[in-house]
C-alpha cells in the first residue's frame, strides 16, 4: 500500500525503494502486478491488509516462504576432508541451485521431461519426473483434456 501511495504522490521508482528500504525490483513489481489488476491506490485505501495481498498477488497465500535448512552434519562431514573449504561448498550449492532452476525453467516452458532428464544426465526420466513432477501441476489435467479432444474426434468423424 506504501508503494502506491508513494507512487501517487509522484515519487520515482527509486525514490520509493530509498524510502521503504527495499530493492527497486520489489518496486517496480508491485506497481506491475497493481497495474495488471487495475488497483488504484483510492482502491487500495479500502482493502484491508489480506485483501490487497490477494489482489495484488493471487494465488498467493501470504505465508512466509521457508527455506530449509542445510543438512550441518553434511556439511561438517565435508569440511573434515583434505582439500574441502567452505568455499568450495559454496560453489557447489550455487551450482546445484542453478542446475535445479534450469530443469524447473525449462519444464515450464514445455520442454519434454525426457529432453531435461538427458540435459541433467540422469539415469532415467523417472528420476527428473519424481523431483520435479510439482514443477508441472496441470500434466493430469492436460492427458485428461488431450484423450477427451481425441475421442470426440473419434467419435465424430
Amino acid at each position: 500500500m506504501d508503494v502506491l501511495r508513494l507512487k501517487e504522490a509522484g515519487f520515482s521508482q527509486r525514490q520509493i525503494a530509498e524510502s521503504l528500504a527495499c530493492a527497486r525490483s520489489t518496486v517496480g513489481d508491485t506497481l506491475s502486478r497493481a497495474a495488471a489488476t487495475t488497483l488504484t491506490y483510492e482502491e487500495a485505501q479500502e482493502l484491508d491488509d489480506a485483501a490487497l495481498q490477494a489482489r495484488v498477488y493471487p494465488g498467493n497465500s501470504g505465508s512466509p516462504r521457508r527455506r530449509t535448512e542445510p543438512d550441518y552434519e553434511y556439511l561438517h562431514r565435508e569440511l573434515r576432508r583434505p582439500g574441502v573449504t567452505l568455499q568450495r561448498l559454496c560453489r557447489l550449492c550455487r551450482y546445484r541451485h542453478n542446475r535445479h532452476t534450469h530443469a524447473t525453467q525449462l519444464l515450464k516452458a514445455g520442454v519434454h521431461p525426457k529432453v531435461v532428464s538427458e540435459r541433467l544426465g540422469h539415469a532415467s526420466i523417472s528420476i527428473t519426473l519424481d523431483t520435479y513432477s510439482h514443477v508441472m501441476p496441470g500434466m493430469q489435467e492436460e492427458a485428461a483434456e488431450k484423450i477427451d479432444a481425441g475421442l470426440r474426434a473419434a467419435l465424430a468423424g
